[in-house]
């Protein structure tokens, strides 16, 4: 569980929200008996986690292509240099 309140450096922040936003950051906060503060740092962290998982399977992609090109290049020079 998030405790952003209990963290003395911890800073204050005020925005704008649409009311379907408002309304559901509401009716959690009251079924969940967390501060609104709690869910909006829990809903942060997974944007976060999110955003870093993406650059990390973009960057897998790109090692696995960087990979099969090393390979193939491996395997033509291999073919030259082995007989048959």
């Amino acid at each position: 569980m998030v405790r952003a309140l209990a963290d003395p450096s911890s800073k204050p922040y005020n925005f704008r929200l649409p009311p379907a936003a408002f309304e559901y950051l509401e009716g959690q906060a009251q079924a969940t008996g967390r501060s609104k503060t709690e869910l909006v740092v829990e809903a942060l962290e997974c944007l976060r986690q999110r955003q870093q998982e993406a650059l990390m399977a973009e960057g897998y992609e790109e090692l696995a292509a960087w990979n099969r090109e090393l390979a193939e290049q491996t395997l033509a020079s291999a073919a030259e240099a082995l007989p048959e």
